[in-house]
C-alpha cells in the first residue's frame, strides 16, 4: 500500500518533526506506542485505503518518523482502531470496532500483527447487540486484556465489558460490570497485585455523565469502585497506577473549572 505523506513542520532534529500521514479523504490516529527499536506504532482508522467506508489503519514509523510500513484491515462496512500496543514477540496487538465482520450490529475487532505488520490472527468478539473495544495491553503471561463496552446482553443499557485472551486469541473470560445506566470503559491499566484498573464514563437517565473507576482482581472479580464527578459532565479518558500505589486520570470536566477543562485526578 503507498501511503501519501505531507511534512507539516520543519525537522528540529534527528528525533523531532511533525508529520501529517494520508491522502485525500479522512484519516484518524487514536494510538501510539514507541516501539523496542526506537520508532513508533501508530493505529487509527483511513478513509483514503483499504476495502471500506473506513478500515484499520497500522503504521510503523522509525525515529524520525519516516514511514516504514502501513497496513489496512477491513470490510466492506466501518472499521475502526482504538487501541494498540507492542507484543513481546516483537509484534502488535490491535482492538476496535467492526462493522464489516461478526454476530451484530457492531463488534470487537482484535488483530494481531508480526513485526512486519503482517496479520497472524483476528477474532471478532460481541453479540447480537454493539461492542467495541477501546483499550487492550498484554500481559506477562503473554495473554490479552481489553476493556470497552457492550449491550448485547441488555439492549436498554451499555455497560463495561472486559476480556481476557489467550495469546493466540481463544477466549479465557468476558465479564460485564455496571448498573442499569449508561456506562463505557476507555481505558485499562495493569496493577500491581495482579489485577487492573479500569477509567471511563457512567451516565445515569437523561443527566450528565461521571467519571467510572473501578479495581477488578486478576480473575476480573470486581473489588471496589469509585464516581467522580459534579453537575456537569465529567469523563475519564485515561488512567495509570503510580509509584505509590494510586492512581492517575486523565480526562474532561465540565462540573468545574470554566467551560469545559482538561481533568487530572489523583487517588
Amino acid at each position: 500500500m503507498n501511503i501519501f505523506i505531507i511534512t507539516t513542520g520543519i525537522m528540529l532534529s534527528q528525533n523531532q518533526f511533525a508529520r501529517a500521514y494520508g491522502d485525500t479523504s479522512n484519516d484518524c490516529a487514536y494510538s501510539i506506542v514507541q516501539t523496542s527499536d526506537g520508532g513508533y506504532a501508530v493505529a487509527g482508522w483511513t478513509k483514503s485505503f483499504g476495502a471500506g467506508s473506513a478500515d484499520f489503519l497500522v503504521l510503523k514509523l522509525d525515529a524520525s518518523g519516516n514511514l516504514i510500513w502501513a497496513k489496512t484491515f477491513g470490510g466492506t462496512s466501518a472499521d475502526s482502531a482504538f487501541s494498540l500496543a507492542q507484543t513481546v514477540d516483537g509484534g502488535y496487538i490491535v482492538a476496535g470496532v467492526t462493522y464489516s465482520f461478526g454476530a451484530g450490529r457492531s463488534d470487537i475487532l482484535v488483530i494481531k500483527l508480526n513485526s512486519l505488520g503482517n496479520l497472524s490472527w483476528a477474532r471478532t468478539i460481541g453479540g447480537l447487540g454493539s461492542e467495541r473495544a477501546y483499550s487492550i495491553l498484554q500481559n506477562p503471561d503473554t495473554s490479552y486484556i481489553l476493556a470497552g463496552r457492550t449491550n448485547s446482553h441488555d439492549t436498554t443499557n451499555t455497560n463495561y465489558l472486559v476480556v481476557k485472551l489467550s495469546s493466540s486469541g481463544g477466549l479465557i473470560w468476558a465479564k460485564t460490570y455496571g448498573d442499569t445506566v449508561w456506562e463505557n470503559a476507555h481505558s485499562i491499566a495493569r496493577t500491581s497485585d495482579g489485577g487492573y484498573v479500569i477509567a471511563g464514563r457512567r451516565v445515569a437517565g437523561s443527566g450528565p455523565g461521571d467519571c467510572l473507576i473501578i479495581k477488578l482482581g486478576s480473575a476480573g472479580n470486581y473489588q471496589n469502585g469509585k464516581i467522580i464527578g459534579g453537575t456537569g459532565e465529567d469523563y475519564a479518558y485515561s488512567i495509570l497506577q503510580t509509584a505509590d500505589s494510586g492512581y492517575v486520570i486523565a480526562g474532561y470536566t465540565e462540573s468545574f473549572g470554566s467551560s469545559s477543562d482538561l481533568m487530572i485526578v489523583k487517588l
